[in-house]
Order: structure tokens, then C-alpha cells, then sequence
């Protein structure tokens, strides 16, 4: 893995596998994987985990989310 250290735990980042296909998820310290978000939610567990070894490189995603100059109404 080119990033020696892991990810904070749940925070949503891009990562590699060996395959170099890039997937979106999060890192869990709980279980100690790499998760593949999918569905609706970015922290939907049911994608495929992958292990440390298995990853490597890993990158943050920024959350804009939080931050937005505008607002939507419903």
C-alpha cells in the first residue's frame, strides 16, 4: 500500500485494489477492512470488504456536504 497508515475510521475516501479498479467506501477499525460503499449511503456496510494487504493506495474524499454555500428545500 503507497499510504502506510490507515484511514480514520467510517471517514469516506476512494481506494485501489490489486485489480487497480478504484471503489468508494470507508475504512471500519472495528472490523479491520476496507468497505465498498454501495446503495443510496456512503457507509452502507453490504459492499465487498477488503483487507489492508488487499488495497494499495487510499485517498479522502472531501465532504462538501457539510460545508455548502447553498441550501435545498424540499
Amino acid at each position: 500500500m503507497s499510504n502506510q497508515t490507515l484511514p480514520d475510521d467510517q471517514r469516506l475516501i476512494l481506494f485501489t485494489d490489486l485489480t487497480q479498479t478504484e471503489r468508494e467506501g470507508f475504512y471500519s477499525d472495528d472490523l479491520g477492512l476496507f468497505v465498498e460503499a454501495t446503495g443510496n449511503s456512503a457507509h452502507d456496510r453490504t459492499g465487498k470488504t477488503f483487507g489492508p494487504g488487499e488495497v494499495t493506495s487510499w485517498k479522502y474524499i472531501e465532504d462538501n456536504s457539510r460545508n455548502s454555500d447553498f441550501m435545498v428545500i424540499f
